[in-house]
């Protein structure tokens, strides 16, 4: 509701300073050297600044403005350009600049014009609000007469320090300090979520690594088991492991062909039994007369990536000479009877020499 007769009580720029009366009048007037003013500069130099200007009342730096008078002829950006020809253009202060000039002293009173201005002020914007706040039946006959005008005036400044305007009064307290605890609330939010998505973009990488790690080590155990066996892709891993029939076959038809190559191969860090391991093995063996199964699968896996015509051999019957003692067998705890001779089955290549790779299938006669 506007009310007719009241002048809006406008606020105009001042010098922040405390002892400086500078305002936008002076700046308006026809004085050869009117002033400028400045906005305060943001973060720790506004800071100086609020600090030189000794101001004992609260004011926003947002708003707040320093005259030109504070500041020495250093302060301020030469404009060659406009000096060689003449041209008045508006100065520019240097972006470290600080007031100097005609500053207070550190013991300013605690009441100054200044803050009997801003008291002023605020007492005529009381009033328009106290005014407004009305209704129309008791705004509109205020109208008619400037002593009605005042009357009611004064009977709403003395309303206003009744205990409803100080319940309203903090009132607005608590609910600016709860306002100012709800923003600190969300700046921490805020910077706890940043905290958090920084977090989950390392994760994420990492994830990324571990993803590419693990398909290359996928791809690298699928090659290998082409060649090891599982135990001995365990063995690689750095587990412990119990060979199985298959790997000791493999590693004693190696070490048949050459103790030494055996144990350089196992130097090299390539997972085979040891030696003792496969003589353990080979305890268990049952030489029975017969075939002797065992050596059928030494000879299967001594074959393996053999060509044909490397597969190409001769069988041979032969008769051995043995002595005729009584034997005992500690493992099946058998005793075999004295027995002479032994027949012997024996493979040999044709096109290829199998070194070392006879095998002997005995049976006792």
């Amino acid at each position: 509701m506007k009310v007719f007769g009241l002048s809006s009580c406008r606020k105009m720029p001042s010098c922040a300073v405390a002892t400086c009366k500078n305002t936008s009048r002076t700046k308006k007037s026809a004085l050869p050297n009117r002033p400028r003013f400045h906005k305060f500069r943001k973060g720790l130099l506004g800071q100086r600044w609020k600090y030189l200007c000794k101001r004992n009342d609260k004011f926003n730096l947002d708003n707040a403005v320093v005259c030109s008078d504070h500041f020495i002829e250093d302060n301020y950006e030469r404009n060659l350009k406009a000096e060689l020809l003449g041209i008045a253009v508006s100065r520019k202060l240097k972006d470290d600049a600080e007031p100097s000039l005609y500053m207070p002293h550190k013991d300013v009173p605690a009441y100054s014009e200044r803050q009997g201005l801003v008291k002023k002020r605020r007492h005529h914007e009381l009033v328009q609000e106290i005014m407004l706040e009305g209704s129309s039946d008791q705004v509109v006959p205020c109208l008619r007469s400037g002593s009605q005008i005042e009357e009611t005036t004064e009977a709403k400044l003395n309303c206003s320090n009744n205990t409803e305007f100080l319940e309203w009064k903090r009132r607005f307290k608590d609910e600016k300090r709860k306002a100012t605890i709800s923003e600190k609330k969300i700046l921490n939010h805020k910077s706890t979520v940043r905290r958090l998505n920084s977090t989950i973009q390392q994760l994420k990488r990492q994830v990324s690594t571990l993803s590419e790690v693990k398909e290359a080590r996928e791809k690298n155990e699928q090659s290998i088991s082409k060649t090891f066996s599982s135990k001995q892709l365990e063995k690689l891993k750095g587990k412990n492991v119990r060979w199985e029939l298959e790997d000791i076959v493999k590693a004693l038809a190696l070490l048949s062909m050459s103790r030494r190559a055996y144990r350089v191969v196992r130097s090299w860090n390539i997972p085979l039994p040891s030696e003792r391991t496969i003589n353990r093995w080979l305890h268990k063996f049952q030489l029975y007369p017969g075939l002797i199964s065992p050596v059928l699968h030494l000879m299967k896996e001594q074959s393996n990536g053999m060509t044909i015509m490397e597969k190409l051999c001769i069988v041979y019957f032969d008769e051995m000479s043995i002595a005729a003692d009584m034997e005992w067998d500690k493992t099946t705890d058998t005793i075999y009877v004295p027995h002479s001779k032994v027949q012997v089955v024996m493979a040999a290549g044709i096109c290829f020499s199998w070194r070392g790779t006879t095998i002997s299938i005995g049976k006792w006669i």
